[in-house]
């Protein structure tokens, strides 16, 4: 019997030994982060979704059913007015969705905090959107928040808008990676508040050309906008200097006016979950000529969420716009009947024949949409751009996915800081697509990062990255760490440890002293 206990630890040893041999660490992070510094290329994005990471999504109680407002759920009466008198009455709470098939032929706007709507089951409870958003609403242009449903608006739409106000002008300079900044007045700051860090690009747009690590021009429509919002909370306060528990995404110079204000969202704690969103078996007309056929958009909320959601036959499946931060999509497949596909439609007249294309956006995280996570999502389907990212978007999280032949849009106008962690894109002939125009600025800001991402064929490298991170794609192509480029690590994917950035930062914040998660 010892002899056989001995042989078995050696056998465990030995798969032990022959596990971290097979393993693959980057030079960026290492095993479990002993290689990173808060100033690395490699960004913190530890705080991605609900909260900051710092609670888990609420279970809030159920307040009413939509059947008391006199929905009947058998897919032929209009269910809308049921619905949007339960939306009004509830004051903060579940409106439970039981099963059945509701048809709703109008825009739910919720523009109050602490509004679930919760279905039984993606299998049981089908909210049926028998118009489009132009038949429901009007032409996208008049309507929609960014000018068009091609690209904004969703028929569950959560609007809101943060109405943080300027607490203080901060007095010095600091460098991406600090964690403190001085400031002209602390009356009104305290430990453990929430504060936004805001700067805006100055008429020589620095500020713009700093987000592409200083190496491309940005669009000179940023130029005396404010394009970087982030938030943090305080950890303590010595003396004119205020400890915030992140570091900082980017430099802070005087000349781009940097203000701390407060981080007061209008809507908070909303969400959407466990249902179907179905859309009619049209076929899809086109790049730009979708008349809205959109599920769910967050406008200017924070801490929301999407989840268990099954979503068909959509234009565009999940838009996250307009300031939204700390927002969790999690658990979303998407499908399309086979009619709803178009055959041999590209977003650019030279694509092959034979592509088939079932909508525009898939999940879009745009206009300064920060810090939210989208994960454990999959795609049936081809969306023109499945997963992306675009105008000033940062620190947002795409993790744990899958599709058929996904790209990973990048849709200019500055977006920088995001990761794309363990996801299967399928075929992999089209990763690095990425739309917008051209006078909008290079494709993406600085620092994006790809970490684990296995495809059908070895991918090449990405022709847009600046100072972009590479760890773990599918490829052929040697090893390329350019200290002021681009970092290629090439290292089989299913060898890559951590398999997961997102989820090892996440870990390594937690074993922090003081840590809250």
């Amino acid at each position: 019997m010892r002899l056989l206990s001995r042989f078995i630890i050696g056998w465990l040893l030995i798969v032990s030994l022959s596990a971290t041999a097979m393993a693959d660490t980057s030079e960026l992070w290492g095993k479990a982060g002993e290689k990173w510094t808060p100033k690395s290329r490699l960004p913190d994005f530890s705080y991605a979704g609900y909260r900051g990471g710092e609670r888990p999504i609420p279970d809030l109680p159920v307040k009413c059913s939509v059947k008391d407002f006199g929905a009947v759920g058998d897919g032929v009466a209009d269910d809308t007015t049921a619905f949007l008198k339960a939306i009004k009455a509830v004051r903060e709470g579940t409106i439970l969705i039981p099963a059945g098939r509701y048809r709703i032929t109008e825009m739910l706007r919720i523009r109050k905090g602490g509004i679930v709507l919760k279905g039984e089951g993606v299998d049981s409870t089908v909210l049926y959107f028998s118009k489009s958003l132009t038949q429901a609403v009007g032409p996208g242009k008049d309507h929609a928040p960014d000018g068009d449903w091609s690209w904004s608006g969703g028929f569950i739409s959560f609007e809101g808008w943060d109405e943080g106000r300027l607490l203080t002008a901060i007095t010095s300079p600091a460098r991406r990676g600090d964690n403190s900044v001085r400031v002209s007045d602390m009356r009104s700051l305290e430990p453990g508040d929430w504060v936004r860090v805001v700067l805006t690009d100055d008429s020589g747009g620095s500020l713009g050309r700093h987000l592409h690590a200083d190496q491309k021009e940005a669009s000179k429509s940023s130029r005396g906008h404010k394009i970087v919002d982030f938030a943090s909370p305080i950890d303590f306060i010595d003396g004119s200097r205020v400890i915030l528990k992140r570091p900082l995404r980017t430099d802070v110079r005087l000349a781009w006016k940097p203000a701390l204000y407060a981080q007061q969202p209008s809507v908070q704690d909303v969400g959407i979950e466990d249902l179907t969103l179905e859309f009619p078996k049209t076929r899809y007309v086109g790049h730009h000529e979708e008349p809205g056929y959109n599920a769910v958009s967050f406008v200017g909320v924070s801490n929301g969420w999407a989840r268990r959601l099954r979503i068909i036959n959509a234009d565009s499946g999940i838009f996250l716009t307009n300031g939204t931060k700390f927002c969790t999509v999690e658990s979303i497949q998407f499908s399309a009947t086979l009619g709803r596909l178009r055959k041999g439609y590209g977003r650019d007249p030279g694509e092959p024949a034979g592509v088939f294309v079932g909508g525009h956006h898939g999940i879009l995280a745009m206009d300064m949409a920060q810090d939210n996570l989208i994960t454990n999502f999959q795609m049936n389907f081809r969306f023109i751009h499945d997963i992306g990212v675009s105008v000033w978007a940062a620190g947002n999280v795409f993790s744990v996915g899958r599709g058929i032949d996904m790209d990973f849009d990048h849709h200019r106008r500055g977006s920088y800081e995001n990761l794309f962690t363990q996801i299967q894109v399928g075929e992999g002939s089209r990763l690095w697509e990425s739309g917008g125009d051209e006078e909008a600025g290079p494709p993406s800001g600085a620092r994006e990062t790809f970490w684990n991402i296995q495809a059908d064929h070895p991918q090449a490298l990405c022709p847009w990255g600046i100072q972009g991170n590479f760890v773990g794609i599918t490829t052929t192509l040697p090893t390329e760490q350019l200290k002021d480029g681009n970092w290629w690590e090439a290292m089989a994917p299913d060898r890559l440890e951590p398999p997961n950035l997102y989820l090892a930062q996440c870990a390594n914040r937690s074993a922090s002293p003081g840590s809250t998660r």
